[in-house]
């Protein structure tokens, strides 16, 4: 199974081809569809699932019963195109085409969410960070493990992945920093509206008790910044484009810069050698 470039681009442009086309036929008021630019649109409208859509359909082995649905209703738009019929019935076929988008959608997420090239093993960084972990916080070694095996899947959702790779860093942090020795620092102070330190000022309490030189934390510092940031975009996160494929595959990607945000701040607070 494999996608051509720029599917998404193809699926988001039928999709609203076929809002305006129904728009279009929504506002007639006459009982057959007599305009001939109408009928024309119908026409291209129809050539363009042909020539275009129904590839991407093929390639990524949807399934057969809806691609022959798609099929059926767009041979009989030309068919009603083709002369002078009746506005409910272009309506009809426009409906059971629009009905095929979720189903649709969901199998073409299932496979552009999986990576072009399977990696079958960890990286050096990766085995030393899980064994690190494997012996400090068994339970840590567990989610970020299973963060390498979901970056490698097919996965319709990578929220719960996101998840995991917060609950790593946030056991990493209360472990080497507990909130009661980070507070009883000299001068310390909560950041505004936060009731216990920040993931942020954990990590920097760990760094100076390393006393690692001022310049060498502002790395973490902005990762942990950028890891939050990412986080909270995929929360509150809508489809923008109205695509549940693109949008996996958005998460897909965020999530891997998470990872690698991560994996650079774990290497400083374990204390891993890159030797």
């Amino acid at each position: 199974m494999a996608l051509p470039d720029a599917w998404d681009d193809i699926m988001d442009s039928f999709w609203y081809e076929l809002e305006q086309l129904q728009a279009h036929i929504g506002r007639l008021t006459a009982v057959n569809v007599n305009s001939e630019t109408l009928r024309d649109g119908t026409r291209d409208f129809v050539k363009q699932y042909f020539s275009e859509v129904r590839p991407v359909l093929e390639n990524a082995d949807i399934t057969s019963s809806n691609i022959e649905a798609a099929d059926d209703a767009c041979q009989e738009l030309v068919r009603l195109a083709n002369g002078t019929n009746k506005r409910v019935s272009y309506k009809k076929q426009l409906r059971l085409l629009r009905a095929l988008r979720p189903s649709v959608e969901v199998e073409l997420a299932r496979v552009s969410s999986q990576p072009k090239k399977t990696i079958n093993r960890n990286s050096d960084i990766e085995d030393k960070i899980l064994a690190t972990l494997g012996s400090l916080l068994p339970s840590a070694a567990l989610s970020y493990q299973q963060v390498i095996l979901d970056l490698r899947e097919s996965r319709l959702s990578y929220r719960g992945t996101a998840v995991e790779l917060r609950e790593v860093l946030r056991e990493v942090l209360d472990q080497l920093a507990p909130d009661s020795e980070v507070t009883a620092q000299t001068g310390f102070k909560l950041e505004p509206n936060t009731t216990k330190p920040t993931q942020k000022q954990k990590a920097l309490f760990v760094l100076k008790a390393r006393s690692t030189p001022r310049n060498a934390m502002k790395p973490t510092e902005n990762s942990i910044e950028m890891t939050e940031e990412i986080i909270a975009r995929m929360a509150r996160s809508v489809y923008e484009k109205s695509s549940i494929s693109t949008h996996v595959m958005t998460d897909r990607h965020e999530v891997a810069r998470i990872k690698m945000f991560i994996d650079g701040v774990l290497v400083e607070l374990l204390a891993i050698s890159l030797d």
